[in-house]
């Protein structure tokens, strides 16, 4: 291959030493869905982007408004579908990148989140995902929870992944209700708040309407197994309703639910 092959800018190497390189100092410029690939790249080839290159996606990045949306929602489905979107995500967003099309994650900065929390509200949402990963994994031994999670929802788009994403955006309803109460940060009704939100950024991402009604269910309902354990021994009436009510998402919201309590003290 290397006989044959006339490689101007040195593509062979990059790719013997897996790394992701611009060729031009105008290569987002030209096509600024590029930034978004490089990311999806990163994930799912385990290569690195190379400083120059992550650089020039933090001057540029403002250039990802030009680009359609379902295309950005392309490539960061690739991130979530890999094993290492925790990663992936925390880099896009060291870079600014992930807030521009995800700008309601930037009022989660620094947001304090109280007592049981040893996290800042975005802070808490990065490790959200990465307990997902980790509960995905450990749960995909058992073939029906697999293939749950395999089950495509839209063009190749599965429920692990959206899984991810709903770990990432399940406080966005926070900063809103934020009070002050007696001493104490409380968060009233955030589910619901929060509900709202990801269904506009479905919306803005073009997702399909299943996978819109799918991450608004994992957002609402992301308290409640926790509301259940509150008891020594739930009703039955209590676990009809849990299920009545998070009908096809009831597995994924208990997994959610267990990655946020593993992200909330550490």
């Amino acid at each position: 291959l290397r006989e044959i092959l006339i490689d101007i800018k040195h593509g062979l190497s990059d790719l013997t030493k897996k790394k992701i390189k611009m060729v031009s100092s105008k290569a987002f410029v030209e096509d600024p869905l590029r930034m978004m690939r490089a990311f999806s790249l990163k994930a799912d080839f385990d290569f690195k982007i190379e400083k120059m290159t992550l650089a020039r996606i933090k001057k540029d990045k403002k250039l990802l408004a030009n680009v359609a949306r379902e295309r950005v929602r392309d490539e960061l489905f690739k991130v979530l579908a890999s094993s290492a979107a925790f990663d992936n995500l925390k880099a896009m967003h060291r870079v600014g990148l992930l807030e521009e099309f995800l700008p309601q994650i930037s009022i989660m900065y620094h947001l304090p989140q109280g007592g049981y929390h040893h996290l800042s509200l975005l802070g808490h949402s990065f490790e959200t995902v990465r307990q997902t990963e980790k509960a995905i994994a450990e749960f995909s031994a058992h073939p029906k929870i697999r293939d749950y999670l395999k089950q495509e929802l839209a063009s190749g788009r599965t429920r692990a992944s959206l899984m991810k994403f709903a770990a990432l955006l399940h406080d966005i309803g926070k900063p809103e209700t934020c009070r002050r109460e007696k001493g104490k940060t409380t968060f009233h009704g955030h589910e619901h708040s929060g509900r709202y939100i990801v269904r506009n950024i479905a919306k803005m991402l073009k997702l399909s309407s299943l996978e819109k009604d799918t991450l608004e269910a994992l957002v609402l309902h992301h308290l409640r197994p926790g509301y259940l354990s509150n008891f020594k021994r739930p009703t039955p009436r209590a676990i009809f309703r849990y299920f009545r009510d998070t009908k096809e998402e009831a597995p994924s919201v208990l997994l959610l639910s267990l990655a946020d309590q593993r992200s909330t003290l550490g």
